[in-house]
């Protein structure tokens, strides 16, 4: 369908005469008779007006420029490599499935305990035998981080970090032993007290909490970084000669 162009001031004169020819001939000695057509002839003007005032000639289009083009093409590029990445990366993580490590402590002892009671400053010495289990028949993996720190309720008492490693598939591997050397640490008055029953009692409980940065070798290239985290119940008998007699430890993401 093809548009009219119209010339808006050729329209505007013709309404003009149209309206001197009326007042001088036409017009009715009647007012009721020139109201009405007065009402009509306003109407006729504003469809006019809608009809053809508003009419525009559209402006002409502007070529896009090249560069955009280009720059639209290398996000579009860009954003189907990740996407392939990523399905990539998922149908390998689904192939293999891989498991999590188990953490476990399988001997240890409790060599020394010293207190304060009016400082309450502690100092302590507790050894530990850390292995590493890797479940997955499919899939390597390396420590990057290995981060281990002993509490005594809510208090930490001891820290150490162990040199990274790989472990290959399927593999056990005893760390170095975990030397938790306490040197003054300032517990609260009441891990004191429970402390002290705990030793009267023969039984003295710790929790050690590992953060370890793992990643698991999917194949060739693919590889899946996450942090473990691990947390061990530890009970131990009174010093000088205390050795680990329960524990319990759970590994999560």
């Amino acid at each position: 369908m093809k548009k009219i162009l119209v010339d808006e001031e050729k329209v505007g004169q013709e309404i003009s005469c149209i309206n001197v020819i009326y007042n001088r001939y036409l017009k009715s000695p009647w007012p009721d008779v020139n109201e009405e057509y007065e009402h009509t002839h306003e109407k006729s003007n504003e469809l006019a007006h809608q009809a053809f005032g508003e009419q525009k000639v559209l402006p002409p289009t502007r070529k896009t420029n090249p560069c955009i083009w280009c720059i639209a093409l290398m996000c579009s590029l860009i954003a189907i490599a990740i996407v392939l990445s990523g399905l990539a990366v998922l149908t390998v993580y689904l192939l293999f499935h891989p498991k999590l490590p188990k953490l476990d402590v399988t001997k240890g002892s409790l060599n020394r305990i010293n207190l304060d009671p009016t400082t309450f400053l502690y100092n302590s010495e507790m050894v530990a035998l850390i292995r590493v289990t890797n479940p997955n028949g499919r899939v390597d993996m390396r420590y990057e981080y290995i981060n281990f720190k002993l509490f005594f309720r809510s208090d930490m008492v001891a820290t150490q970090v162990l040199p990274p490693f790989a472990q290959k598939r399927g593999n056990s591997t005893d760390l170095k032993v975990l030397n938790m050397v306490s040197n003054d640490a300032q517990i609260t008055p009441l891990s004191a007290r429970l402390m002290s029953a705990q030793a009267i009692n023969n039984s003295i409980e710790y929790q050690l909490v590992g953060n370890l940065r793992t990643v698991a070798r999917l194949g060739a290239t693919a590889q899946i970084p996450y942090w473990l985290n691990v947390n061990c119940q530890l009970h131990f008998t009174s010093p000088p000669n205390g050795v680990l007699h329960d524990h319990k430890c759970s590994s999560t993401r």
